[in-house]
């Protein structure tokens, strides 16, 4: 055993290590009802000890130098809710960080490419996809995305893959009876076939991200 790895803001109930990803010396920790309210990135080993926004969700980032693991960063959606489970999944790939809020409300149905995300909450469960771009020991925001096609109760965002400047993202309750690919930035609007569920590609062009 090399490290125990504990949240600095540990508390009942939070599921700290509810997903968990790795890529060199970089390790991404998912504590989807960690109930802090905070709506910032704070880079260093500490946490917000707050208790305002139930399972809102946080990651935290914890970096090897030698044989010691420290805590590099805790990331919260820039726009948390109770209940939006931010953090349910986690992927990295060298200086970029995709986490799946996959009960995240929001009617949009476009990327924001940036530190903005919707605060809007009347489509139940959604789902969303949170980027994090590090530049050195900095980590900020990168990107905002929800499904072209974003319907109440999707799940987008329940699984998230990241590799290089790919992402992605499964929407395991989507409910479109398409049979075929879509190339491009729209997706199927249909909604008859309950939970038959899909999955979504998006490319980053320099520091935009777009749906492939």
């Amino acid at each position: 055993l090399e490290s125990f790895l504990k949240a600095p803001n540990a508390d009942s109930d939070d599921f700290f290590g509810g997903s968990v990803a790795i890529s060199g010396n970089t390790i991404v920790v998912g504590a989807p009802q960690e109930s802090s309210g905070q709506f910032t990135i704070t880079d260093g080993a500490t946490a917000s000890p707050d208790n305002s926004t139930s399972q809102s969700g946080a990651v935290y980032v914890f970096k090897r130098t030698g044989g010691s693991w420290v805590q590099e960063a805790f990331l919260k959606a820039p726009n948390p809710t109770s209940t939006d489970r931010f953090g349910a999944s986690v992927s990295i790939s060298d200086d970029t960080i995709a986490v799946g809020a996959f009960q995240e409300d929001s009617t949009q149905t476009t990327i924001s490419n940036g530190p903005v995300a919707s605060s809007n909450n009347s489509l139940n469960n959604s789902g969303a996809v949170y980027v994090f771009k590090r530049t050195g020991s900095i980590w900020d925001n990168e990107a905002y995305i929800k499904a072209s096609n974003a319907g109440n109760a999707d799940l987008f965002g329940e699984n998230v893959e990241i590799s290089g400047d790919t992402i992605v993202v499964g929407a395991t309750a989507e409910d479109s009876n398409q049979t075929t690919i879509t190339n491009g930035t729209t997706a199927s609007s249909d909604n008859s076939m309950s939970s038959s569920g899909a999955v979504y590609v998006y490319k980053r062009t320099g520091t935009s991200w777009a749906q492939e």
